[in-house]
């Protein structure tokens, strides 16, 4: 009787279909509507598993709050209800282990990445998060290994290849780092986040303002909708000296932050626009 379940946009919008009814929930979630999905499902470990996804996002909402921490607890119970129930859910062990991270807990978060991997050693996404958990605590070496393994897996997205690259950068290797960045724009170059990093990073360590110029347009012209990628426009055009220029962009950020839901307002129109299609996807 689940369909399914979709995350989509940093889980701006959530998801369900039961029965036949659509039944949907959209950020700034609320318990309420948590316990109303829990009690529908309450047999299904895909809803301690979301349930403690939910959790987790609004534990990282309330940075710095007094709240963080019990919301991290919080999640951390999800997770344990749902590898309770499939104790080899690759994604429950992750999160499981991303959680731990958040709380301090470093051993056990690293026990928790490793039996991850133990299912799944060319899991892309595994080896990004055990990789950036290694350079967290700088264990560098061992960090770039499986920075490198999850660049050659199936499944790698723009994230993995910026956070490798960022990581490079970080560590006094800009060459690597340049060659990350233009690889990540070769394999994704529909992506307005990888053209948005390229432009930041041609300009701020290569000091190639056409390029950098480039780059930043073509981002703007693949999400329009992106205040982000605007403003790091804006900042570029300061820098650089093109006022006139400048003023037309930051004309352009007004105009957007008048008419955008302050949780969407880096959404594509295509995701605004329309319901998504159910998928049986979850992270």
């Amino acid at each position: 009787r689940f369909c399914g379940i979709r995350w989509k946009s940093s889980v701006y919008d959530f998801y369900t279909n039961y029965n036949e009814n659509q039944w949907t929930m959209t950020s700034p979630f609320h318990i309420s509507d948590i316990s109303d999905f829990v009690h529908r499902f309450k047999d299904s470990y895909i809803v301690s598993h979301s349930e403690g996804r939910i959790t987790k996002i609004r534990a990282a909402s309330a940075d710095g709050s007094p709240f963080q921490n019990s919301l991290l607890w919080d999640a951390l119970r999800c997770f344990r209800r749902s590898l309770a129930t499939v104790p080899r859910n690759i994604r429950s062990l992750r999160n499981m282990a991303d959680t731990l991270c958040k709380i301090q807990y470093v051993e056990l978060s690293r026990m928790f990445y490793q039996m991850a991997l133990s299912l799944d050693e060319y899991d892309a996404v595994s080896c990004y998060k055990y990789a950036y958990f290694l350079s967290q605590i700088k264990e560098t070496q061992l960090a770039e290994q499986y920075y490198q393994q999850a660049c050659e897996c199936e499944g790698r997205t723009v994230g993995t290849f910026l956070t490798y690259a960022n990581f490079c950068k970080e560590q006094g290797d800009i060459q690597k780092s340049k060659l990350l960045i233009e690889r990540v724009v070769e394999e994704f170059p529909d992506s307005a986040m990888a053209h948005n990093q390229a432009a930041k990073f041609y300009f701020s360590k290569m000091h190639n303002e056409k390029l950098a110029q480039v780059h930043f347009e073509k981002s703007m012209q693949l999400n329009p909708d992106s205040i982000t990628a605007l403003e790091s426009f804006f900042k570029f055009l300061n820098k650089t000296g093109k006022i006139v220029y400048a003023g037309k962009v930051k004309g352009m950020i007004k105009k957007l932050g008048k008419t955008r839901d302050p949780y969407q307002h880096s959404i594509p129109e295509r995701l605004r626009s329309k319901p998504l299609l159910l998928s049986t996807e979850y992270n």
